[in-house]
């Protein structure tokens, strides 16, 4: 079967019956796993967490890098990457024989429902991905708000913090939901966080994500403590103690779940904060 593999500008021949399949990231095995096809998968990469039995497969690297050798031993049917930073992977895979299909990092929320349809074309499933991404966008209305509550600053720890602007599939979810981000003027995807901003802009609560491999999590006290020695000690969110420390790997992800578990935990534990 010929498809088009529009991001790579290349036709690719796709097998009749894909059985084998390798997952070059974590939004990729997440919609797998939501479209019932976590079977299929004898492969992910080192950031794959979701769900929790890739944990078990095994790991072929990185964004950047993969063991090809490995690869070939694991002699998949096809290969899922995305865009972005694995433009000059999806290359190497091709040029090495690899059947690969990519999908788009996601800007917005809806990207998230447009990534689902597009997996479920690939594997002949169109009608099961339509019903499923109605769910995901049944969802995304039951968390919508018709006004901006408050005001909020993210940070995700990456080693060092980083944090997201305009072109992020989180702003637009939590905008949809009346949370708006601070850093929304920026156009760009993920920067490093100017602090001085910050202090001008006094979000009304912030979120902090830490590294999910991190054996031991920040607790609040350590938190105030950073934006304290950051000189933030003054922001009206971390005087009021308004933090949210997320459980890791949630804000930085961006498969069916941030819509299914992260929104709502975040829903959650805004509404405590107020």
């Amino acid at each position: 079967m010929k498809f088009y593999n529009e991001f790579l500008n290349v036709p690719i021949e796709i097998p009749e019956n894909i059985n084998r399949v390798v997952s070059l990231a974590p939004d990729i095995t997440d919609i797998l796993d939501f479209l019932n096809l976590f079977d299929k998968v004898v492969g992910v990469s080192s950031y794959c967490r979701r769900p929790i039995e890739a944990l078990k497969k095994p790991k072929l690297g990185g964004y950047l890098k993969v063991n090809l050798e490995l690869l070939k031993k694991l002699n998949p049917d096809i290969v899922l990457t995305t865009t972005g930073v694995q433009r000059k992977l999806n290359e190497e895979l091709l040029n090495n024989g690899f059947i690969v299909y990519t999908t788009k990092l996601a800007n917005s929320v809806f990207d998230i429902l447009d990534n689902v349809i597009r997996i479920g074309n690939l594997f002949s499933i169109t009608k099961l991905a339509f019903e499923k991404t109605q769910l995901l966008f049944e969802t995304i209305k039951s968390l919508s708000s018709n006004e901006i509550k408050y005001s909020y600053f993210a940070e995700i720890d990456l080693a060092p913090e980083i944090t997201f602007g305009a072109s992020s599939y989180i702003t637009h979810a939590l905008y949809l939901m009346g949370y708006e981000n601070i850093f929304m003027d920026k156009q760009q995807n993920y920067f490093f966080p100017n602090y001085e901003e910050v202090k001008l802009k006094n979000p009304d609560f912030i979120i902090y994500e830490p590294k999910p491999e991190r054996i031991k999590k920040p607790n609040l006290e350590d938190i105030i403590n950073r934006y304290e020695k950051l000189g933030l000690g003054d922001l009206k969110a971390v005087k009021e103690r308004k933090i949210i420390i997320t459980p890791g790997d949630y804000l930085a992800h961006y498969g069916p779940s941030f819509i299914t578990e992260v929104l709502i935990y975040l829903k959650s534990e805004i509404e405590k904060l107020f």
